[in-house]
């Protein structure tokens, strides 16, 4: 009878056993799960930040090139300005009246 009972006590532990043994792999496997989303989401994230940064990269690129042309289209003026000016002070010292070139 006490065989009976220490056999089935034993069996009865290595039941425990294996639960225990069960359950600590379930919690590991949980924490890899939870880790490899934590990582997908850092990924995530700093792509989204790269995608930020490159926006705003072309943004200040289109800004830069809007700025150059408005410096061009400025220097033009002020050159045909000054051209005008010229032709009338030219024609003037001529005595002709100043007739703006269409």
């Amino acid at each position: 009878m006490q065989q009976h009972n220490a056999a089935a006590a034993k069996c009865c532990s290595s039941k425990m056993l294996q639960q225990q043994q069960q359950q600590k792999q379930q919690q590991q496997n949980m924490l890899q799960q939870q880790q490899q989303q934590n990582m997908l989401q850092q990924q995530q994230q700093q792509n989204m930040l790269l995608q930020q940064q490159q926006d705003v990269q072309q943004q200040q690129h289109q800004q830069n090139m809007l700025l150059q042309q408005n410096m061009l289209q400025q220097q033009q003026q002020q050159q045909q300005q000054q051209n005008k000016q010229q032709q009338q002070q030219q024609q003037q010292q001529k005595g002709l009246p100043f007739k703006p070139a269409v």
